[in-house]
C-alpha cells in the first residue's frame, strides 16, 4: 500500500495534491468541485488537468520527509510511502 491513489477516488474538496496529468508533465494541483487544478503561480496561468489517473497529498508527502530533506516531488518515491495513521 502507498500513498499514491487512483481515480475514480478522489481527494476532498481543497486539497493540494500532486496529480499526474497522462502524457503531460505531473504537477501540483489544489482539488476543487471535481477538477485537479494546476499552475496558477506567475508566469503559468490556471489549467485544469483533464487526463489526471493518479494523485497524492502533499501534506501526506511532506510529513514522510520532515527529519530528511527533500527536494524533488515524484510518483516514484511516492508509491514507496505507506500511509500514516
Amino acid at each position: 500500500m502507498s500513498i499514491v491513489h487512483y481515480l475514480p477516488e478522489m481527494p476532498e474538496n481543497g486539497a493540494t495534491v500532486y496529480a499526474d496529468n497522462g502524457k503531460f508533465s505531473a504537477d501540483r494541483a489544489i482539488f476543487r468541485d471535481g477538477k485537479f487544478l494546476g499552475g496558477g503561480e506567475f508566469p503559468v496561468p490556471q489549467y485544469e488537468m483533464h487526463h489526471a489517473t493518479k494523485w497524492f497529498n502533499m501534506s501526506e508527502y511532506d510529513a514522510h520527509h520532515r527529519n530528511v530533506p527533500c527536494y524533488t516531488v515524484s510518483f516514484d518515491r511516492a508509491e514507496s510511502l505507506e500511509p500514516s495513521g
